[in-house]
């Protein structure tokens, strides 16, 4: 049997000063980013809290002028007009395009806020679908009231069609 003998041994490792600086670098590099990233942290959460106390103290300031009863109710039919002006027609084009058919033509629709209508001018080339069509606009629930006000005959692209006017009640 032969026999291994192991040198075990260790070397004397000498310190490496230049190791030793860029570690000691890096210790101090990452306790400055430390210290500024605390110190934004902090600056962010005051600012927060800075903003909060100025929308509350906003708030709280917020002036309140006395109106007469003559000012309150112009600003009243003020708020009713425009919501009268603003709100329907988003609900009332859906409802028309809910009933749209494609033989039908629609020109033109012109409103009547104080009469709360509108008045609808088309053309179709088949005069059955006329009638059609008020029934579908007469299904919609924003209208009220659906009704022919005349028909006429026209010529479109050289054929005849029949030109007609609705008037519409929401």
């Amino acid at each position: 049997m032969k026999m291994i003998s192991l040198n075990h041994s260790l070397q004397a490792s000498h310190a490496n000063p230049i190791a030793n600086a860029l570690l000691f670098i890096s210790v101090v590099m990452l306790l400055i980013s430390l210290f500024f990233l605390q110190r934004s942290s902090v600056t962010l959460q005051q600012l927060e809290n800075e903003q909060s106390e100025y929308s509350r103290a906003a708030d709280n300031n917020s002036v309140t002028v006395k109106l007469s009863e003559k000012e309150q109710a112009e600003l009243e039919a003020v708020k009713a007009a425009i919501n009268d002006i603003v709100m329907p027609w988003p609900r009332l084009f859906s409802a028309l395009e809910t009933s749209r058919l494609e033989t039908i033509n629609v020109l033109s629709v012109e409103p009547n806020i104080r009469s709360k209508s509108f008045q609808v001018t088309a053309v179709t080339y088949p005069v059955e679908e006329i009638l059609t069509y008020i029934t579908q606009l007469k299904q919609q629930d924003e209208f009220t009231a659906v009704s022919l006000i005349s028909t006429e005959s026209v010529r479109v692209d050289g054929q005849n069609a029949t030109q007609f006017e609705l008037l519409v009640l929401w």
